[in-house]
């Protein structure tokens, strides 16, 4: 299974292809925790953004900016639950 999160910046107003994308296989067996660390940098990509979780290609997971957004999707909506750390 390979896990992986985009980080998008609006303010940049671009997408970017690969700049802002880390890849990095995790493992975890069915029913237990893991942890999918995906820092986002203000810095260098504005404040306003998304980060999105993929599951092989499929989209399993969105979170955007201040929370507004924060939604399981496909395959994992019934057995995925995020907990966030903001660390400004």
């Amino acid at each position: 299974m390979r896990i992986f999160c985009i980080i998008i910046s609006a303010l940049c107003g671009a997408i970017f292809a690969g700049a802002g994308t880390k890849t990095k296989d995790m493992f975890a067996h069915v029913g237990t925790n893991a942890r999918l660390p995906c820092p986002v940098n203000p810095g260098l990509c504005g404040k306003l953004h998304s980060v999105k979780w993929y599951k092989d290609t499929s989209r399993i997971y969105v979170l955007s900016h201040a929370g507004t957004i924060r939604r399981p999707e496909g395959d994992a909506k019934e057995r995925l639950v995020l907990m966030s750390e903001h660390h400004c």
